[in-house]
């Protein structure tokens, strides 16, 4: 539902740009969701064993891992984007970025 606000800035992306963006949030929800899900389901004892044969502690670090690479990934695109010639702001001091 989030995404759908998106979805305008989407289509006025250059591609490039919009894949980044839509990897950087399909990385961070794949930390945030799915690592998440598997390690609350394997601590309620849903699942009897984590997959993989990984640690509570090495799950604990996937999840993160993955939601601070898509949160850099992020910073990251929005940064190009601002820097893009496309963007209707300027940064002082930018080159544009040729994406």
């Amino acid at each position: 539902l989030v995404g759908l606000a998106y979805t305008r800035l989407l289509v006025r992306l250059r591609r490039p740009l919009a894949i980044l963006f839509i990897l950087s949030a399909a990385v961070f929800l794949l930390g945030a969701v799915v690592v998440e899900s598997i390690s609350a389901a394997a601590h309620k004892g849903s699942i009897d064993h984590l997959p993989f044969g990984q640690s509570w502690a090495r799950m604990i670090a996937w999840e993160e891992t993955l939601e601070m690479l898509g949160a850099i990934l992020l910073i990251h695109t929005l940064l190009r984007i601002l820097a893009s010639d496309a963007s209707p702001y300027r940064v002082r001091g930018a080159t544009p970025a040729r994406a």
